[in-house]
């Protein structure tokens, strides 16, 4: 890198050969061509991958699950007699009334399963696996596990790429790259 620096090209290239410029380090070849087309796709992919996990972990409104004893009603009338309404005025998440046939009783316990906005029920992980109210920190771990698992993977392509070649790792990290991203994009 000290070569590219301009005061380094006045007292050392200069004198051996004549000034040159990024064009003759990088070139215009066919190769260079297609570094810059794979680094262009693997941005593209990376980018989608990266932001893959805000879309699939979305919040979606729940409350808590009718119990198989009580009699079948409407959600919006399960959740007018059965979920007490928190300070913000709007219906409890988290909980639900221990007896709700009772309307004097207002002991609240916490939910065993959830019911989820019938538009978005199953386009999230966190309605797909009940990533909610105690088991919400559990979605901070899934994404440590997916960043931990990108650092370990460039890592081993790191290594592979040093004792295989580079040209075959970057091309098979392309093409594995770009099929993960269509198998999440078709998910």
């Amino acid at each position: 890198m000290l070569l590219i620096l301009p005061q380094k090209l006045a007292q050392v290239d200069l004198v051996t050969s004549e000034c040159f410029d990024c064009g003759d380090i990088f070139g215009h070849g066919r190769f260079q061509h297609w570094i810059f087309i794979l680094t262009a796709a693997s941005v593209c992919a990376m980018h989608c991958h990266t932001l893959v996990f805000r879309l699939i972990s979305g919040d979606v409104d729940h409350w808590c699950k009718q119990p198989l004893g009580v009699e079948v009603m409407s959600a919006a009338s399960w959740r007018n007699v059965a979920i007490p309404i928190d300070s913000d005025g709007r219906f409890s998440r988290c909980t639900v009334y221990k007896h709700p046939d009772d309307l004097n009783d207002t002991q609240v316990v916490g939910c065993d399963e959830w019911d989820y906005d019938p538009e978005r029920q199953n386009s999230t992980i966190v309605s797909y696996w009940d990533l909610v109210c105690d088991r919400q920190p559990l979605l901070a771990v899934a994404q440590v596990v997916y960043i931990a698992a990108a650092l370990l993977f460039m890592s081993g392509v790191g290594l592979a790429a040093d004792r295989l070649g580079r040209q075959p790792v970057l091309l098979s990290s392309v093409v594995v790259l770009l099929l993960a991203t269509l198998v999440v994009v078709s998910l």
